[in-house]
């Protein structure tokens, strides 16, 4: 996913190129109180986590040899626990989850024949939910927002086996 990780190293892709992928990850999430809550709460809140699936895609484009472009969509960030209603913590927290989607254009110029620079700017959505009850009352915070950020790379290649690469992100902020 060179248009992502480090835009310069699109210069050492040849033609136009596609890459797809999907990480399947999975939390643990155990929680067991040492005394139980009064009321109908049990002792411990099972396994809020479980499994998630991560999709990425990439493209390049070659406009010539020494100049690509590209875009990525990721999903570079995303967690989420889902307790019991009846979980001995349901006053602190039932469910909560956060999604991030990131959208990057980006370019890439082979400078020499051993350096190659790139750049690219992307588009983050974040999502981030949470339920909760306090005092019987059953509370949830649904908020989203759009921040953006930028990437610079840079790729020089020392000898024929070996390659050093640099890169810089951007911090992104969002208003939740």
């Amino acid at each position: 996913m060179a248009s992502w990780s480090n835009p310069a190293n699109m210069t050492q892709l040849e033609g136009n190129q596609v890459a797809v992928g999907v990480v399947a990850a999975e939390t643990d999430n155990n929680f067991e109180a040492e005394q139980p809550k009064v009321g109908p709460a049990k002792k411990d809140g099972g396994d809020a986590g479980g499994v998630v699936h991560i999709p990425s895609v990439a493209y390049v484009h070659s406009l010539s040899d020494d100049l690509k472009v590209g875009v990525s969509l990721m999903v570079h960030y995303g967690n989420s626990i889902d307790y019991a209603d009846d979980w001995a913590g349901v006053n602190v927290a039932k469910s909560a989850s956060m999604e991030t989607i990131q959208v990057q254009p980006s370019v890439a110029y082979r400078v020499t024949d051993s350096l190659s620079l790139g750049a690219g700017i992307n588009a983050n959505y974040i999502k981030a939910e949470q339920e909760l009850t306090v005092m019987g009352q059953d509370l949830g915070l649904d908020a989203d927002d759009v921040a953006y950020g930028w990437t610079a790379g840079a790729t020089w290649d020392l000898n024929q086996s070996n390659r050093l690469g640099l890169v810089y992100r951007s911090e992104v902020n969002a208003d939740l």
